[in-house]
Order: structure tokens, then C-alpha cells, then sequence
């Protein structure tokens, strides 16, 4: 098998380290073997671990940092690595000067998760090391691979691979009342969720405003908001005074997520920037519609009026009336769950992902 050696920088697990996670175990039947490098204590390590897959850890996170450099060289030389997936923007660099001063034929991947344009940094070099550094770069939309060509990367080098899941790890048929009891939420009660980090980016200060807005009219709507992160002083402070004080429940970090989605009748999400969005394409194995802002990649993943509603980023008075007719609605709903159900099945498998993936690995190595 071919030895690949997937770099992430993170600590924490969201989205992208769980796209890492399933990429490094399910490429093994496509001929490729797996190394995940990253920080100690990091959660992606732990799990890597903890599902006994081959790994090595990162004395350094830092984006000029010697020791990645060399921790990616003994993995490398270790392995006997033909190629270096970089998952994170932080290890680029290390993997560029790797393949510069020590292996001049490992191909690099990067992985391109945000929709932000780059950084022209110091002396152009942050904007530069993306078209010095990889070989090619795998967006995880379409968005992005527009905003990365409009920065001046080259088409030749960019990749779209959505971002995928595993819909079988999702029972749309949980009635979610374990949650519902759990939270004392009365089985008639119309439930709409986000489940986000609590940071500036996800934009949870506008989801807070679409429900004060909703809760006015409809007192029987329950707001969820699954997640943790900074901004939750701001939320809770928001909140002493809100007309939605008793009818929005903020649960901190969980990790039963799909049970959560269960107790939802729709999804919500509120960013002013992302990539994709696995979040959602939870919510839609979950038969959830899915109300959200035209963000990144985001409609590419929902059909407008198919499989849910995309409104303005910002625009909280739009979101909250998308959200209403869902709840006046309700065979309205179930028929744009059902459609996202078969949409992310159909087009946002992780196996897809895994597969389409190996294809530009095998591109690269059959280079000359």
C-alpha cells in the first residue's frame, strides 16, 4: 500500500477533523494506508488512538515551526510516504519544506475547508505557500475553489471533493422524544436546532434574533443551540432580557448529536462564512429541512426551496419567516426533510468523498 501521512493541527473536533478521521480509515480499500499526525492531548490523535490507527504526533503546531518540519520528515522517512495530506493551513509550510529539503518527489494535498479569501500576509508569503507548497488542493466546494482561483491560485490545481458522511450512522426514524423528556419539551412543541461552535463565524447572535422574532407570534416553537465556544457569555447575557428567555435551551458541547437532531422538526444555521457545512448533512440524514444562510458552500448543499430555505447572511427577519412557514407547515417539512435525506445520500456520502480522494492521490503519484 501506498503511505499517506494526513496532517492536522487542531485540538479541538469539529468537522473537519472528523472528515480526516473517516478519510484516514476508509482509504485503505482504495490501496492507501493511513498515518494521522497531530498535536498531543488533540482530540484527533486521542480518537486515532483509541481506534489503533497509525500515528505521530506534532511537538509543534507552529506555522514556522522547525520541529513540524522535522516530526513530518522522520514520519515520512518512517512510513516510507509517498504523499503528505495537510488538513489544516498551519502545516503547509512544513510540508512544503519537506518536500523542498528533503523529498523532492512526496506530492502534498492540501485540503481547503473556509471560504475566506487569502491572507496576502507578510510579503505576499501567506497567499504564496498556497501555490508553492501543494500539488494540488482539494476544496470541499465549489465556492471555495472559485474564491482560491479569483486569489490567484491556478485552476490546474484545485480539486472540488464535497465534504461527506455516513447517512447509515443516522436513524431518520428516531422520534427524539428521549431528548424531548430529557429537556422537558412537550411532544407537541415545534422544535428548530443549530448545532455550532459558539464563535464568531457560525453567527449564533443572529439565530438567537430569528427566534426572538418567531417566539412572538408562535410561543409554542422550542429553540436548541448544541455546542460550546466563546460567545456563550454573549448568548446567555443576550438572553436575561429576551422575549425567548424560556423557550431557547442551550445545551453546551454533546456528543449524542444525532439524538438531539432527532428532537427537531428543522435544522437551523446561521454562518457568515463555511466551507460546507457537515453539520447540515447531519441535519439532512436526519429527514430535517434545514433553513440557512447562502454562506460558502452551504447551497450547494441545500437546494432552496427543495430541501429547505437559504436566506442572506445577517438577515434574521428573513430566517425567522422561512421558519415559520416551516412550522404552519408541517407536511411541508416532512416533504423537504425527505428530499435532503435522499440528497445526501446521493451526493454527500462519505464514501464518495473517500473515493473521489483516492482518484486525486493516484492523479498526482501517476505524474511525471
Amino acid at each position: 500500500m501506498t503511505t499517506v501521512i494526513h496532517v492536522n493541527t487542531e485540538r479541538t473536533w469539529r468537522g473537519g477533523e472528523a472528515q480526516v478521521f473517516h478519510l484516514a480509515r476508509g482509504i485503505a480499500d482504495y490501496g492507501f494506508s493511513s498515518v494521522i499526525a497531530a498535536p498531543l492531548k488533540s482530540a484527533l490523535l486521542d480518537k486515532a488512538r483509541n481506534e489503533n490507527l497509525a500515528n505521530v504526533y506534532l511537538r509543534s503546531t507552529g506555522e514556522f515551526s522547525y520541529r513540524q518540519v522535522f516530526d513530518l520528515k522522520r514520519a515520512v522517512n518512517k512510513h516510507n510516504a509517498r504523499i503528505i495530506h495537510v488538513h489544516t493551513a498551519h502545516g503547509l509550510i512544513s510540508a512544503g519544506l519537506v518536500k523542498k529539503l528533503f523529498n523532492p518527489t512526496i506530492k502534498i494535498v492540501y485540503s481547503r475547508r473556509t471560504d475566506f479569501h487569502l491572507k496576502t500576509g507578510f510579503w505576499g508569503l501567506s497567499r504564496k505557500k498556497y501555490t508553492l507548497c501543494p500539488d494540488r488542493i482539494v476544496s470541499v466546494s465549489d465556492k471555495i475553489k472559485h474564491i482560491l482561483i479569483s486569489d490567484g491560485v491556478p485552476e490546474k490545481m484545485i480539486t472540488t471533493v464535497y465534504s461527506g458522511i455516513d447517512p447509515d450512522a443516522f436513524n431518520p426514524d428516531d422520534d427524539g422524544m428521549s431528548i424531548r423528556n430529557e429537556l422537558n419539551i412537550s411532544p407537541d412543541h415545534f422544535v428548530v436546532g443549530m448545532v455550532a461552535a459558539l464563535v464568531k463565524h457560525k453567527d449564533p447572535l443572529t439565530y438567537l434574533k430569528a427566534a426572538e422574532t418567531l417566539s412572538r407570534s408562535r410561543p409554542n416553537v422550542v429553540f436548541l443551540l448544541v455546542g460550546a465556544g466563546h460567545l456563550r457569555e454573549n448568548l446567555t447575557n443576550a438572553l436575561i432580557d429576551s422575549p425567548v428567555q424560556d423557550q431557547f435551551i442551550m445545551t453546551g458541547f454533546r456528543r449524542d448529536v444525532p439524538d438531539l437532531l432527532a428532537a427537531m422538526d428543522v435544522f437551523c444555521m446561521s454562518s457568515r462564512e463555511e466551507g460546507l457545512c457537515t453539520s447540515i448533512l447531519d441535519a439532512m440524514a436526519m429527514a430535517k429541512p434545514v433553513v440557512a444562510t447562502n454562506a460558502g458552500g452551504i447551497p450547494e448543499a441545500v437546494k432552496d426551496e427543495e430541501t429547505g430555505f437559504i436566506v442572506p447572511v445577517g438577515d434574521s427577519n428573513l430566517m425567522s419567516e422561512k421558519l415559520a412557514i416551516l412550522a404552519e407547515n408541517r407536511a411541508l417539512a416532512k416533504t423537504m426533510g425527505l428530499a435532503g435525506l435522499n440528497r445526501v445520500r446521493e451526493i454527500f456520502n462519505i464514501r464518495d468523498t473517500i473515493k473521489h480522494t483516492a482518484d486525486v492521490y493516484r492523479e498526482l503519484l501517476n505524474e511525471k
